[in-house]
């Protein structure tokens, strides 16, 4: 994107990167910690750290099966939003709760902008200013930082995505006989099982199915499109390896209390849901759309924040203008193998409109596994965001 270029010196890039994340820091700082709108899951998840830094300083490592203080006795670890083996965790034996709070903010923001930033540079092989522009958009986009604001703490593990597709991607730049193969393939399934024990478990089937997409795109735009689909099923078997034991405690949980009692909340106005989803991603920042899913329960606005702004609606519209007289038909390389992949591209950002409207697809997937415990389908609007930015 020559239209987006500044300067050619990469540490002013680097202090634009800090001035940004220091005034996103200075806005959302204030918002975190205990509200009287997110005192319900901000005490469960305080005390899913206090537990485990008192489990921490007893017991060490030891997987904490059980603990008195969680609803006497109920399953402790295979909870799917226990954190004990987290990032965050750490933060919580290392410093009091609310400094500890604050600096896992702090934290996740710093892996979002960064992870998002190599992604688009390194990978995507965008310029300086259009890789900090979509880093910035992402590390402002309304998931993360309402979730955090309304105690959310499981779920913006989402954060590490970006991180988790880089390492993914650059793996594919090394053979299988070169120590950077492992070590960029290593990392990462450390951010993907993160991403598990950091709690993600309302959220997790959404969250791999914004990574299949963003693969996906992957393996379409970029090279090595053999060896990025065999580094990912690589990554999957050594993320599952470490991630095992808090997967299989965690389906057995959900056997043994599972919550497929609840109903799916979808719309019936097809042309009001299209409306909802640009608004929730480019205008508004969720409010609009909170009427629509309701069968009998109303959801709360964050449900439907997934703002992006209109920031990428506007570059791709300039990208486009510009380049207008340099696309010519001959020159896309459309065989059997990119059909395919754009064929499967529409049908997985297909998925998530036709499952949150009431017709036949939510009957059908009500009834499959893990699937079934799941009743705010508007939660898989959430994959549309990183193919926007």
């Amino acid at each position: 994107m020559k239209f987006l270029k500044f300067s050619d010196s990469k540490y002013y890039y680097y202090f634009i990167s800090i001035f940004i994340i220091s005034v996103h820091q200075l806005i959302y700082q204030p918002f975190i910690g205990p509200t009287s709108t997110n005192y319900g899951d901000f005490a469960m998840f305080m005390e899913h750290w206090l537990v485990g830094k008192i489990w921490f300083n007893k017991n060490f490592l030891q997987v904490p099966w059980f603990t008195p203080t969680h609803c006497m006795s109920f399953p402790f670890y295979a909870n799917p939003q226990n954190l004990y083996y987290s990032i965050s965790q750490v933060l919580f034996v290392l410093f009091n709760p609310k400094i500890a709070l604050k600096l896992y903010f702090l934290l996740l923001s710093i892996l979002s902008y960064v992870g998002s930033f190599l992604l688009l540079n390194r990978t995507f092989k965008f310029n300086y200013v259009a890789s900090i522009i979509g880093a910035t958009l992402f590390l402002l986009n309304g998931f993360f930082n309402e979730r955090f604001i309304v105690a959310h703490y499981g779920v913006v593990t989402y954060a590490l995505v970006p991180f988790y597709l880089y390492f993914l991607y650059e793996s594919t730049k090394y053979s299988f006989k070169d120590k950077n193969f492992y070590f960029n393939i290593s990392l990462s399934s450390v951010f993907l099982a993160q991403i598990v024990y950091g709690g993600a478990a309302a959220l997790l089937l959404h969250i791999f199915y914004a990574i299949l997409l963003s693969v996906i795109i992957l393996i379409l735009v970029q090279k090595h499109k053999k060896k990025l689909f065999i580094n990912l099923t690589i990554s999957f078997i050594l993320f599952f390896l470490l991630s095992i034991s808090k997967i299989s405690s965690a389906f057995f949980l959900l056997e043994v209390y599972p919550r497929d009692f609840l109903e799916p909340i979808v719309t019936n106005n097809f042309f009001l849901l299209l409306k909802i989803i640009f608004l929730n991603l480019f205008v508004s920042t969720g409010n609009e759309g909170a009427f629509v899913f309701h069968n009998g329960d109303n959801i709360f606005s964050h449900e439907l924040n997934y703002f992006v702004t209109i920031v990428p609606l506007v570059v791709i519209f300039l990208f486009f203008l510009q380049n207008l007289n340099k696309f010519r038909i001959n020159n896309l390389k459309l065989n059997a193998t990119n059909a395919l992949l754009i064929l499967f591209i529409f049908l997985l950002l297909l998925f998530p409109i036709l499952i949150s409207h009431k017709n036949g697809l939510v009957d059908l997937f009500s009834n499959m596994p893990v699937i079934k415990n799941l009743w705010i389908n508007s939660r898989f609007l959430l994959v549309y965001q990183l193919p926007i930015i």
